[in-house]
């Protein structure tokens, strides 16, 4: 991960310029996993095929490896405040942190300092702290503007009013506008999400450091076991995911 250069300087006339140089601020590791799952079906059960084993065993494991690759690509949010994304200066903050490193000194935010139920209130806050507290990694302040809200199920009807009212305030019998409308948020429920009041505001993508590589797809394979005739249904598939950087991502977590 590259800390950028910074600021231009000014010159005077005749005088010499300054040199910068790029530099790498950390480095980041993803390991591609594999996770496999089998299922047998007896001989006996494919000779009565009662109720169709063989036809169910494929969409099955297919079922069932999305449901685990949903549950490992939110374990990015889950693990928010729990498991270090990178090391600079000694430190190692989470995904969400209070504590994130500049190359040089100092230090800034992409949270609250404490949880916080998401609201008009904490929305406008956060959507503020997004604008104009996201440095990079050399303090420059970033113009990464905010496209989703992303919160879990029980959070649904609340941000829907929150993002879709359209006379007035939300919450509210005053005459304000819903100025939470010039900012178009997307918003995303997350089911694997853990759902305890935790919810983000992320950039657009490409602009952010959250990563899923799906490194080999799912791949299904059949074969007969030689000494009692059952057939084996073996399914394999291969990814990795992440966070590079914290910058670009906003959130609330319990």
């Amino acid at each position: 991960v590259a800390s950028g250069l910074e600021t231009f300087d000014l010159k005077a006339e005749g005088a010499a310029i300054s040199f910068d140089s790029m530099q790498e601020a950390y480095k980041k590791s993803f390991t591609h996993n594999t996770f496999a799952k089998g299922i047998k079906v007896t001989r006996e059960a494919l000779r009565d095929e009662l109720y169709g084993p063989a036809k169910r065993c494929a969409a099955e494991l297919g079922r069932t490896a999305k449901y685990t690759k949903n549950v490992q690509a939110m374990s990015v949010f889950n693990d928010a405040t729990s498991a270090a994304i990178y090391t600079l200066n000694g430190v190692s903050p989470t995904l969400l942190s209070a504590t994130h490193q500049l190359v040089s000194t100092g230090t800034w935010s992409n949270k609250f300092a404490s949880a916080t139920d998401l609201s008009p209130e904490s929305l406008e806050l956060g959507l503020i702290q997004f604008e104009s507290n996201m440095p990079d990694h050399r303090g420059r302040p970033q113009m990464v503007m905010p496209k989703f809200l992303v919160c879990g199920v029980s959070n649904r009807f609340v941000a829907r009013r929150l993002l879709e009212t359209k006379q007035g305030r939300p919450f509210s019998n005053m005459n304000d506008v819903n100025v939470l409308l010039d900012y178009d948020l997307e918003l995303i429920v997350m089911h694997h999400m853990n759902d305890d009041g935790r919810w983000f505001i992320v950039g657009p993508p490409g602009e952010t450091g959250l990563r899923y590589w799906d490194r080999e797809s799912l791949t299904v394979e059949t074969d007969k076991e030689p000494n009692t005739g059952d057939m084996l249904y073996r399914a394999f598939f291969a990814e990795s995911h992440g966070a590079t950087h914290p910058i670009g991502l906003f959130g609330s977590s319990a």
